[in-house]
This record gives structure tokens, C-alpha cells and sequence, in this order.
């Protein structure tokens, strides 16, 4: 049997549709935004137009001073408008950018923190925190899930290993979505992943708190922080002292032996 935290229903926000494991599903899009690059022969016709007036200027430069004043004048918009179109190209190339999936490849062992020798074959530990330990038959697992959807989970190929979840930030706003350690960008908000060393992964939200941790610290254990976020959008931390559930209070300081639950080792809210 898995362990299940029974809590009060509270009004759900909203609900992500029931997918696998590994295989989480998307919000609903953002609003689409202008995604339309201005061509690079458009801006380069402003600034030759932008050229004609302004070598008017020293025609007219002895010779009407309000030819002058039309040629400036005329120079400054056209300019305006090469500079905007300029501008406007570098929000949607970034904005692009932003919307691109940032992969990184699946984590290897390290070869620190050895499980103690009294340990069975064959058992892993997953550490949540520093205090609270989960027991299970494999690195294969469902972690956290909510009425039979997952939304942490962690996979092993090949004696390497990768996480599928939603992480949101400090402000309890979803701010990246983790396929097989695939980050699938919210573009509205920001956040910095990087992979240190073959065997962690990072992540900080805008304001560089670190919303992710994640290190394969043996064959045998990882290790896990992090902020993540339910079906129904509520947020449950990770961190030095254990789980935290929303509603408060949480699990700390135990070992919880799941090597013969069935669904290898789910937390079930």
C-alpha cells in the first residue's frame, strides 16, 4: 500500500488531465503575443530611406533653412521607425527563445552517501530533504501523486536517471514543467536551470531562490528538493526539514519502508 495524506477538499483552481507517468501534460497556453520577425530587408529600407533626407540636409543647407528643417525632421522619423523595428525583432527572437525546450541529458551516479550494509539488495532511497527517507523496490517510481496522477516522478534507463514534474517558484506561481529533465518554458515567467556536474540538477526562479535540486548521489540514492506544484495548483515543499503540505504541517525525521507497496513507492495526497 502507498502512503496517503488524507487533507480537507478545498475549491480546486484548476486541474491538469490524467496523463502517465513521465508524460505530464501543459497548462493552458498563455495569450499568444506578436511572434512576426520583422525581415531584415524591411529594416534595412528604413535606413537607406533614413539616408536620403539627412544627405538632403547639405543641400539645402545654404539654401533653405526650412528644407533643412523637413530633411531633419523627415530623417529622425524614418530612424525612429528602423530603431523600433530593431527593438521589436530582439522582444520576439527572445520571446522565442524562451518558449524553446531546454534539455539536459539524464543524471549519473555519483558515489556518495553508500546506503548502510544492513540495507536489502536491490532497495533504493530517496531522500526528500535531510529528514525524511522513502524505501522502494526501484529508481522506477511515482514520488508524489494525487488521485492516481503523478506529479513527481523519477525514472531509471540504462543506470542513469531523470524526473518528470512541475515546479513552481517562490511566489507559489508555476515557473517550469520537467519531462525526462526536458524544461518546458512558461514564457510569463523566468527561471535559470543548469546542470553543475553530471549528477544534479538546478533551478532558480527570477528572484534566485533555488526551487530544484535534484542529485543522484549513488546507484542506490537520490536526493531531492524542491517546490512542487498538485494537479489542483497548490504547492508542497521540499527542504532541510521534510515535506511540507499546503495546508501545513508535513512528514519529518522518519524512514518510510515502501518496498512493498505495489505502486513502488507513491506518497498519495
Amino acid at each position: 500500500m502507498s502512503l496517503v495524506v488524507s487533507r480537507k477538499k478545498k475549491k480546486r483552481k484548476r486541474r491538469i488531465p490524467n496523463t502517465k507517468p513521465g508524460q505530464e501534460k501543459s497548462h493552458a497556453p498563455a495569450p499568444k503575443r506578436s511572434s512576426h520577425v520583422i525581415p531584415n530587408w524591411a529594416i534595412a529600407l528604413a535606413w537607406f530611406l533614413a539616408a536620403i533626407p539627412a544627405a538632403a540636409v547639405w543641400y539645402y543647407w545654404d539654401k533653405s533653412k526650412l528644407g533643412v528643417v523637413w530633411c531633419i525632421s523627415a530623417t529622425a522619423v524614418v530612424v525612429v521607425f528602423a530603431i523600433t523595428f530593431h527593438i521589436h525583432n530582439d522582444i520576439v527572437e527572445r520571446a522565442i527563445a524562451a518558449r524553446k525546450p531546454i534539455s539536459f541529458g539524464f543524471l549519473e551516479p555519483s558515489d556518495e552517501q553508500p546506503l548502510p550494509a544492513t540495507t536489502g539488495a536491490g532497495v533504493v532511497s530517496l531522500l526528500l530533504g535531510n529528514n525524511l527517507q522513502i524505501l522502494s523496490r526501484s529508481a522506477n517510481q511515482r514520488v508524489f501523486s494525487r488521485q492516481g496522477q503523478s506529479f513527481l516522478t523519477i525514472g531509471s534507463e540504462n543506470g542513469r536517471i531523470w524526473l518528470s514534474t512541475v515546479v513552481s517558484d517562490s511566489q507559489n506561481q508555476t515557473v517550469v514543467r520537467i519531462i525526462k529533465n526536458e524544461f518546458q518554458v512558461f514564457p510569463e515567467r523566468a527561471f535559470n536551470p543548469t546542470q553543475p556536474d553530471p549528477h544534479s540538477l538546478l533551478v532558480r526562479d527570477a528572484t534566485g531562490t533555488e526551487v530544484l535540486r535534484v542529485r543522484f548521489l549513488n546507484p542506490r540514492r537520490i536526493l531531492i528538493y524542491g517546490r512542487f506544484v498538485l494537479p489542483d495548483s497548490r504547492t508542497i515543499i521540499v527542504d532541510d526539514q521534510g515535506l511540507h503540505f499546503p495546508e501545513g504541517g508535513g512528514l519529518t525525521g522518519l524512514t518510510l519502508d515502501m518496498t512493498a507497496a505495489p505502486n513502488a513507492g507513491a506518497i498519495a495526497f
